[in-house]
């Protein structure tokens, strides 16, 4: 018996499933552009671009690509996940690639998730950290990649 082929789509609704279910706020985006028309005060019907999603950064100016399929807010934990087929990892564009750095420089958690278990693992082991030293929302990300003495 052949299991059926998994696709990013899979993969991404029950990512947005799982994090509604564990109480994130959940934003799910399209990046990119869309072939459109409108029709302009004069009644002419014209081509143009529909842009779904921009993002500003330090140094970055306007970018209309790169921003991840799924962001969410998460008990005060900003994430931004990028997610891809089963295997397909690796396969993040230079743009993904800006726009998770800039996730991670700004003190979010920046993922590339192939599978629900990419996502699940990072919120169980951020629970696991806020039940052992519970603090402000403010203050957490700043615990993700500051030396933590509970590392010790």
């Amino acid at each position: 018996m052949t299991l059926p082929k998994v696709s990013e789509k899979d993969v991404q609704a029950s990512i947005v499933q799982m994090l509604t279910m564990r109480g994130a706020l959940v934003m799910r985006i399209n990046s990119g552009a869309m072939p459109g028309t409108y029709t302009d005060k004069y009644g002419r019907t014209k081509k143009r671009l529909t842009m779904f999603a921009a993002w500003y950064g330090p140094g970055q100016g306007r970018t209309t690509s790169g921003v991840s399929d799924v962001l969410a807010v998460y008990k005060g934990l900003f994430l931004a996940i990028e997610v891809k087929a089963p295997g397909k990892k690796n396969n993040t564009t230079a743009n993904q690639d800006k726009y998770l750095s800039a996730v991670k420089s700004a003190r979010g958690v920046a993922v590339v998730a192939d599978c629900l278990d990419d996502v699940i693992s990072i919120l169980d082991w951020y629970d696991y950290r806020i039940t052992l030293d519970p603090v402000d929302a403010h203050h957490v990300t700043t615990r993700l990649y500051a030396h933590d003495p509970l590392d010790t």
